[in-house]
């Protein structure tokens, strides 16, 4: 009796499967939604997902995404993702939104299924994945900000089809969803930010005490280099090529940590000068106002009285 049932199960998966692949060939929604209220009441929503996926998502997806790493290497394809996106956007809304519909309407009972993060989410992550691996790697924060923030709004894009609240939640708690967003290292890229501007600051601060030009400062409410470099530096950590919205505290915490480190360079220099202090244990900090020459002060008044 096992064997039969058994049997009668593969043969009634056979013929739904061959049917339900027919009707998307063809868009043929009664069809599709016939398929769908049979795989809804037989619990097997994950079959539907992946043929819809296997059958008209991922040919889409691997015409737009290159497959062969090497050929992406070689100069066919870079890591950059928007124009992708922007393929892909337009397939769905022109291949794969007559699912979407019919899985949507309401009172049908379909919505138990998810094609957003199971079929079309799943395909371009494992395309991006295997075609521009270098796309999701924080190593060039440049590139990585912009993939990044365009995969978000891609998701965004997506998001748009859920028909309520409680769907956008649920795409959010799909695997799909989970795994898509946990490519994205945004510790790692803020690590390497910290240390681009934080190691650019400290470094100016150790260099040789500098004034600008008289014609360098026209532009600048500054006449110290290194208070130029903070107030870049402070500038770089807002700008919209640089900050990541959802670690805007650590972009605050380090802002608070540039400023510090200007204000202990400078107070200690000044505190070492006032003392007159040139002793071997002085701060390293304390160098630079021990060994220039008073007039040069007339610029750290300067920066005193106007910031």
């Amino acid at each position: 009796m096992e064997k039969r049932i058994q049997g009668a199960t593969k043969l009634l998966d056979g013929s739904l499967e061959r049917c339900f692949v027919d009707g998307l060939e063809h868009r043929d929604a009664k069809v599709i939604y016939n398929c769908l209220r049979a795989y809804a009441a037989i619990d097997n929503t994950s079959s539907a997902e992946e043929l819809f996926r296997t059958t008209v998502v991922s040919p889409l997806i691997q015409k737009i995404v290159p497959q062969n790493y090497a050929r992406a290497v070689a100069g066919a394809s870079s890591d950059e993702l928007e124009e992708d996106y922007q393929q892909i956007k337009a397939c769905v809304e022109k291949d794969c939104k007559f699912i979407l519909e019919i899985s949507s309407s309401e009172n049908s009972g379909l919505h138990v299924f998810d094609f957003l993060g199971n079929s079309i989410l799943k395909e371009v992550l494992s395309a991006i994945q295997k075609g521009k691996p270098g796309a999701f790697s924080p190593g060039k924060p440049k590139e990585f900000l912009r993939n990044y923030k365009v995969s978000l709004g891609f998701l965004d894009f997506l998001e748009g089809y859920c028909f309520s609240k409680s769907a956008v939640t649920k795409l959010r708690y799909e695997p799909a969803y989970t795994d898509f967003m946990r490519q994205w290292n945004v510790g790692v890229y803020f690590s390497l930010r910290f240390q681009e501007i934080a190691g650019g600051l400290d470094s100016t601060l150790t260099n040789t005490f500098s004034p600008t030009g008289l014609n360098e400062a026209q532009q600048k409410p500054l006449l110290l280099k290194q208070s130029i470099k903070l107030l870049e530096s402070l500038d770089s950590c807002w700008s919209d090529e640089v900050l990541v919205f959802s670690h805007c505290d650590k972009f605050l915490r380090l802002s608070l940590q540039l400023i510090s480190r200007y204000t202990t360079w400078l107070s200690c220099g000044l505190s070492a000068r006032k003392a007159s202090d040139r002793s071997p244990n002085s701060p390293a900090d304390a160098e630079w106002a021990l060994s220039i020459p008073i007039e040069d002060f007339i610029y750290v008044s300067y920066i005193c009285n106007n910031v």
